[in-house]
């Protein structure tokens, strides 16, 4: 296709910037790529950097595609291999992952380590990935299986632990030949009943060089539900270790909620930045809200002296379907004990508090302006209160 004379003579910097505005709408980056040549060099930049591998032919299709234009095979910096586990395919066409030698970003979502070609595993085992995502629909072995994968990565940015618990704690790599991958952001969450939640925390609480002991760990995202009996007191063991590194703490009660009392507390005194999260499915699961928040208000009443939580969000979330329904506003007696709690000297590096609903009820400015009043200590100490 001729080229418009108008395009001809702008510059390549302003054919880039154009492309960069379209970077995340493939549709315009394919026209734009077929309408003028000048575009071609940064579109394909961003139509070649994910691949998703989920069948024998789309394996067979980028083979072809890379035999039409080796160079192509450097711009991928993203895979996903996401194989149904009810297919019972042949993983040997998976042998073009060994084609692409840039890979920055892994995302393991269905398949088994266990069928890979020995020189795919190979090849995934070289790179130094930034991202890391393990999904339930895909399985490995052991955990060593996936030390392996990552002995090549020491600068680690974000993983996601999603998978089931159908795996052993065997690992036979030496550690001490490689720098531990630890991830600045963590994210673990359950899939089924089976999920080893508890089997990671107490791998993470000891001094084990291996991706799973979580010392430098800046950000820790955890889903607490009551399928796992034993979490919060592996959590607790984690929060308390000396020498990690963990500043932002993320806890997302799920359902079904679990049973809380306040002699199983977590120690997150060494946390600088702590959100929870409560799903408000329906009016006997929230009256459980209210026990959530006093345990909490259990936790933060026994931190340690010189503390260095800076903030605190509590946040509620109602799904979609019951966006009718009403949040209770007899709490007042809650709000008060939370308003005494977080203005404890021992909450003196305390600067803002959060208190958000996702969405917002109905009759909402009436509400935030009858809970507005409840933080009084709070606002005398010039804390920053955000009701959202």
């Amino acid at each position: 296709m001729s080229e418009p004379c108008y395009l001809l003579s702008f510059p390549q910097e302003i054919c880039d910037a154009i492309i960069d505005l379209l970077r995340y709408d493939k549709r315009s980056l394919l026209a734009a790529s077929l309408t003028c040549r000048a575009f071609y060099p940064r579109t394909r930049v961003y139509l070649f950097t994910y691949a998703t591998l989920s069948t024998e032919s789309s394996c067979i299709r980028l083979a072809k595609l890379i035999s039409l234009s080796p160079e192509l095979a450097l711009l991928f910096n993203s895979l996903e291999i996401n194989v149904a586990s009810h297919d019972t395919i042949d993983y040997r066409p998976f042998s073009v992952i060994e084609s692409l030698v840039n890979l920055k970003h892994l995302t393991l979502r269905g398949g088994d380590w266990s069928r890979m070609p020995y020189s795919v595993v190979s090849s995934l085992q070289s790179h130094s990935y930034q991202t890391f995502s393990i999904c339930p629909s895909f399985n490995f072995r052991s955990i060593g299986e996936i030390c392996l994968l990552l002995r090549s990565s020491p600068y680690l940015q974000w993983a996601s632990f999603w998978f089931k618990g159908n795996f052993t704690e065997e690992c036979h790599l030496d550690h001490s030949l490689h720098r531990t991958p630890a991830p600045a952001a963590l994210h673990i969450g359950e899939a089924d009943p089976t999920f080893p939640v508890e089997t990671l925390l107490k791998l993470a609480a000891t001094s084990r060089p291996c991706p799973f002991s979580f010392r430098n760990i800046r950000t820790l995202n955890i889903i607490l539900s009551s399928r796992n009996a034993m979490l919060r007191q592996h959590l607790n063991q984690y929060l308390v270790l000396v020498g990690t590194s963990l500043n932002i703490l993320h806890v997302n009660h799920s359902v079904p909620v679990p049973m809380y009392t306040s002699s199983e507390t977590l120690d997150v005194s060494k946390v600088k930045h702590l959100s929870v999260i409560i799903l408000q499915c329906d009016t006997n699961y929230f009256g459980r809200g209210s026990q959530i928040f006093e345990w909490w208000i259990s936790n933060l009443s026994v931190v340690k002296e010189h503390s260095t939580i800076r903030s605190i969000a509590f946040e509620i979330v109602t799904p979609i379907s019951d966006t009718g329904m009403h949040v209770p506003l007899d709490w007042d007696d809650l709000w008060a004990r939370l308003d005494e709690c977080l203005t404890s000297y021992k909450l003196a590096s305390l600067e803002r508090f959060a208190l958000k609903f996702r969405p917002r009820p109905a009759g909402w400015d009436t509400y935030k302006a009858r809970i507005e009043g409840k933080f009084p200590l709070l606002k005398q100490l010039g804390r920053e209160v955000v009701l959202e």
